[in-house]
């Protein structure tokens, strides 16, 4: 058994979790059915699996307030991660309070690993994780192969694996930029084409 056990990457399941870590109710997170048309929102969260031992997006290091690294200990968290980074490093509304903003004002400033031991010391979170892990049983969140990562504008990428976030490319645009970027890997081998993409929002 995972100390922090993978997620379902659905809608439903990401947008209660993190309304109950404290995620403003006018906030959610959807579905992206289609990659064919511009996305309104303020992050983007992809699960995937990778078919290369080599990295799949390549780019610029850079540095952003909030980063946490997915060290060993946090085996399975890779959901939680780019739900958080897509949180923390955007616009989205957070509960004064909450757990969501006692781990922005705590690790704000701090290292990556330190960012992670603040997961791993915070029974809340944990205990919060376990239950809606729970919710979610397909097999895309019961393989190992898939990995979630975090996309916000300007192509900035968060993958809690990497030592820090990159940059994709200097383009103002968002989605239809990173689609392109995406559809390129699965054809060229490096992913699968069993993906799924979600929308941090604004309610509709």
């Amino acid at each position: 058994m995972t100390s922090w056990p993978a997620l379902e990457s659905d809608p439903e399941i990401f947008t209660n979790y993190f309304r109950n870590l404290g995620l403003n109710s006018s906030w959610e997170f959807g579905e992206i059915f289609t990659m064919d048309e511009e996305v309104e929102g303020s992050a983007l969260v992809l699960v995937y699996r990778s078919l290369t031992a080599d990295p799949v997006f390549n780019g610029q290091v850079i540095e952003a307030q909030y980063y946490i690294k997915q060290v060993e200990a946090l085996d399975n968290a890779c959901g939680l991660l780019a739900g958080l980074h897509s949180i923390l490093n955007s616009d989205a509304e957070i509960l004064e309070g909450s757990i969501l903003h006692q781990l922005k004002l705590s690790i704000e400033g701090k290292s990556p690993i330190e960012a992670a031991q603040w997961l791993l010391s915070n029974d809340s979170l944990q205990n919060a994780h376990h239950a809606y892990a729970a919710e979610g049983q397909s097999e895309m969140t019961n393989s190992p192969d898939h990995h979630f990562i975090a996309i916000l504008p300007k192509l900035k990428l968060f993958d809690g694996m990497k030592q820090s976030p990159i940059g994709l490319g200097t383009q103002e645009g968002f989605a239809l930029n990173f689609f392109t970027i995406l559809n390129q890997a699965i054809e060229n081998g490096s992913i699968g084409a069993d993906i799924s993409l979600m929308v941090l929002r604004r309610n509709l």
